[in-house]
């Protein structure tokens, strides 16, 4: 057992596990301590005493812990939920979000602009990895207040993003528009939520194990599938059944802490998306509407604040009657609907025109290379590349292939796959 040495002789710091939460350091009686972590159905037993009475629960009836695929080896300190957390920020998919855009085209955004523009204005550096850990913060200082379950907050949270191909949305409307040039046998549309399930289930290789994927529990499967914050409403109502028919369907979180997380999706990146567009100079505080300013305020940090409490108090208002649901008031949700509507105008106006004929065209055009010179080449290991990508790896990309279409119109260059090599002979 490890003893630690306490820096005050005699001194002996005594917390009441069943009490104060899960981790406990006893007095050994001789001037030291000694170290007791918690192990994992010690936390069970004291998330059952303090979590709220509607929150997920880490104690499991199921001997698979709702996973898929049976594993040997519980682990005696983590829960199932601290465990899926950990997996995902190991998983390649979840740091492949450092290089992926947000909202805006991050590489290519300013070089439509100004060299004087460049020079004066900040560049916009938001990417994917900084949203997801933005909501996760968010989520998870709501979460705590009403007693929700953190675990499973955060391991929602940190992968609910992980399907999104680079260039944020303007990037998956591009696939989408293959799809509709390609027709029905490119399957149905193109959802980064979706693809997010597909990203943790079959993309993702865990060390030493004979089966593909992170092996999630459904709790957070569900919870990433069903987060999409662009069907934005005001309040959210778990789906009241927790199934794996349902993951495919179009429904809603079966979890408080997915629902939280589907609704701070939201909260995190509006006031976010305000902010880049005025540290890189296409408005200033003066445009935001009047409204956004009276009920949410005008510095960034203002309106987290608000966004925040408002969440907490109604959420809260509703748990007191009895009501299984996160909600904001009227007024809040119709200001952050109004500064979400500002900034896609915005956007759209600033990118708009490069996203349709830059962006959508080397990505079809990337497509038709790749359809060229690989054999058995369609539209689904096409969309697994695109997100294994970075913005960086897919504009390298798309340069390389943009030369190698003028090596191939000038002869250069061999069309298709490139032959195997021939045996060596006899001498």
């Amino acid at each position: 057992m490890l003893k630690v040495r306490s820096p005050y002789p005699g001194n002996r710091f005594l917390l009441d596990l069943r009490l104060r939460g899960p981790h406990a350091c006893y007095g050994d009686g001789g001037g030291g301590s000694v170290f007791k972590p918690a192990l994992r159905k010690t936390t069970e037993a004291w998330e059952n005493k303090i979590l709220c009475e509607f929150a997920a629960k880490n104690q499991c009836e199921d001997p698979n812990q709702r996973r898929v695929h049976p594993e040997k080896n519980i682990c005696q300190i983590r829960t199932r939920f601290a465990r899926d957390r950990d997996r995902i920020i190991h998983s390649r998919y979840f740091m492949l979000l450092m290089g992926k855009t947000q909202v805006f085209p991050v590489l290519y955004s300013f070089k439509t602009l100004s060299e004087d523009h460049f020079m004066k204005y900040e560049p916009i550096r938001t990417t994917r990895l900084f949203h997801v850990l933005r909501v996760a913060q968010l989520a998870r200082t709501i979460g705590r207040c009403l007693r929700l379950n953190m675990d499973l907050i955060e391991a929602i949270a940190l992968s609910h993003d992980m399907g999104h191909v680079p260039f944020g949305h303007a990037g998956e409307r591009a696939l989408q528009a293959i799809q509709q040039a390609i027709g029905p046998s490119a399957g149905s549309k193109f959802m980064h939520e979706v693809y997010g399930l597909f990203v943790v289930d079959h993309l993702e290789k865990m060390a030493r194990t004979n089966f593909n994927g992170l092996n999630l529990t459904l709790e957070v499967r569900d919870g990433i599938v069903h987060h999409c914050g662009e069907k934005f409403t005001r309040i959210v109502i778990p789906n009241p059944e927790l199934l794996e028919e349902n993951l495919y369907k179009d429904v809603m979180p079966a979890t408080l802490e997915g629902c939280l997380v589907r609704a701070v999706d939201v909260l995190g990146y509006t006031p976010q998306d305000t902010h880049d567009l005025i540290n890189a100079g296409f408005i200033n505080e003066k445009d935001i509407p009047p409204n956004v300013k009276d009920q949410l305020g005008e510095s960034i940090s203002e309106i987290y604040n608000n966004l925040v409490l408002d969440v907490i108090y109604e959420s809260s208002k509703a748990f007191e009657k009895g009501k299984k649901q996160i909600c904001m008031s009227h007024k809040i949700f119709e200001a952050l609907n109004e500064l979400k509507d500002f900034n896609l105008r915005i956007i759209l106006s600033k990118f708009g025109e490069y996203e349709k004929k830059t962006l959508h065209k080397n990505i079809i055009k990337l497509y038709r290379f790749y359809e060229r010179v690989e054999d058995n080449f369609n539209f689904d290991k096409f969309t697994a590349m695109l997100v294994g990508m970075t913005d960086e790896i897919l504009q390298n990309t798309i340069e390389g292939v943009n030369l190698a279409m003028a090596r191939l119109r000038s002869g250069k260059t061999q069309v298709g796959p490139m032959p195997s090599p021939e045996p060596p002979k006899d001498k």
